[in-house]
């Protein structure tokens, strides 16, 4: 073969090969799939699943918090709440429990309980969940109610599992940003905010539910300020590590 034949050789297995790439490429994103190399997207969060070390910040006995999420919960919290890491903290801790798969009977899902609907409005660039993949529920599964096995198959699922709302940096994320948002547009205090907006309700016992949520929220504030905040001790250097929070005074 000629050099000339090889050189043309060449160029067509590239074309080949950038053709079949492009179609890979395609077919991730018909599926929901996104490639995950840890590189960063325009929300400047990295699509690698955290692989937890165990240790986690014990917030006054009331919840702890996975050592690996409090970068998340720090910026987030200076971002959109003033810097108040322990509303943040305090938020989710009643919404899900720190657990990232948690998914309601309303298919509430992830570490800031969103629904399908609301979470949707945050998809845009800029917001938490810009380029993430959406699904309700209901829909996608065809289904009236949310049972365990409704929930498991929603998660086992290698394109329902993608969902934006169940990974943990962009969920803290929208949590803070929700919360602040409302608050700052309706000039409410946290409890207010809490019942009107993150919870919501149409019905009088949805209020009452709202209310009891809210309250449930101050307590734990409360409690988390009053017994001097989140620590955790390095194992290595057996040191205490403490996230400072801005408020000296409880809420209520």
């Amino acid at each position: 073969m000629t050099t000339a034949k090889r050189g043309d050789a060449t160029i067509i297995a590239l074309i080949v090969l950038g053709v079949a790439f492009l179609f890979f490429v395609v077919a991730l994103a018909m599926l929901g799939l996104r490639p995950t190399s840890g590189t960063k997207d325009d929300f400047g969060r990295s699509d690698t699943n955290l692989a937890l070390s165990g240790q986690a910040y014990n917030c006054s006995g009331v919840t702890t918090v996975p050592k690996e999420y409090m970068p998340y919960v720090k910026t987030a919290a200076d971002r959109y709440l003033g810097g108040d890491q322990v509303l943040l903290i305090s938020l989710v801790s009643i919404e899900s429990g720190w657990h990232p798969k948690s998914i309601s009977s309303a298919g509430a899902t992830g570490l800031g309980q969103f629904l399908a609907s609301t979470a949707s409005g945050y998809t845009g660039k800029g917001n938490p969940f810009y380029s993430l993949n959406i699904y309700n529920i209901f829909h996608v599964l065809s289904v009236s109610s949310i049972t365990q096995s409704v929930r498991q198959a929603f998660l086992s699922s290698p394109r329902y599992s993608r969902d934006g709302r169940l990974q943990p940096e962009p969920s803290i994320f929208a949590a803070a940003k929700y919360f602040g948002d409302h608050m700052k547009k309706a000039s409410t205090d946290i409890p207010t905010t809490y019942a009107k907006y993150y919870h919501g309700g149409k019905t009088a016992s949805q209020k009452a539910e709202a209310q009891a949520g809210a309250q449930h929220l101050v307590d734990t504030y409360n409690k988390i300020v009053n017994g001097g905040g989140c620590t955790m001790k390095d194992p290595k250097t057996n040191t205490i590590e403490k996230v400072a929070n801005p408020n000296s005074a409880s809420l209520l």
